[in-house]
């Protein structure tokens, strides 16, 4: 069964915290990383699951989160499977010792984000229009959930044009602008519920 995005980045937390033990274990030290081959072999299988797991993200979800270094990460992963005897330590032991776990506090914050949005799907209401950040605005008709992983997708129509269907996972739907690409946004979040009063009086 295909994981969801959100069961990969547990698993990238869960080995990474693991990692961390067993450096702490064995003593591994930047210097040691350098010359000891049996710390490189302990530490290259956890990289490498952490690469996978980054590298079989959807392309939508690392879309949506453009300021994390996925591509760093899941090069991991080709570097250390098909050339692990060019493999420079010095660039390792930079990712291990002071890049990963920025990374993987970032993806802790992201997780925390899911879980909120995921114990409140009623926030979002069925049946009512939404304004993009952009300025369109949505009819939400559904939320749906995918067979495979069980993520939740909501179902939205378009209010102008030809008013087509469009599919958005739930959590992308409900998060907010990322200020680092649109500083100008006026709204907070990506899709904002309007109020819409009747022209007749009601």
């Amino acid at each position: 069964m295909k994981r969801s995005d959100k069961e990969r980045l547990k698993k990238i937390v869960a080995t990474w915290e693991s990692l961390k033990a067993e450096m702490h274990k064995r003593g591994i030290t930047p210097e040691l990383l350098l010359e000891d081959e049996f710390s490189q072999w302990a530490v290259t299988t956890p990289l490498y699951n952490i690469g996978e797991q980054v590298y079989q993200l959807s392309p939508e979800f690392k879309a949506s989160y453009p300021e994390q270094p996925w591509n760093m990460v899941a090069g991991l992963r080709h570097r250390l499977v098909h050339d692990y005897d060019g493999i420079n330590w010095s660039i390792i032991v930079e990712v291990l010792f002071e890049d990963m776990e920025p990374f993987v506090t970032a993806v802790n914050a992201i997780l925390a984000g899911m879980e909120r949005r995921t114990q409140m799907p009623n926030e979002l209401k069925i049946g009512r229009v939404y304004r993009h950040f952009k300025g369109d605005f949505y009819l939400v008709e559904a939320v749906a959930n995918d067979s495979e992983t069980g993520e939740p997708f909501v179902v939205y129509r378009k209010l102008y044009g030809d008013g087509g269907l469009w599919l958005r996972p739930l959590a992308m739907f409900l998060s907010p602008v990322d200020r680092a690409k649109y500083p100008d946004a006026a709204q907070e979040y990506r899709f904002e519920l309007q109020e819409i009063p009747s022209t007749a009086g009601h």
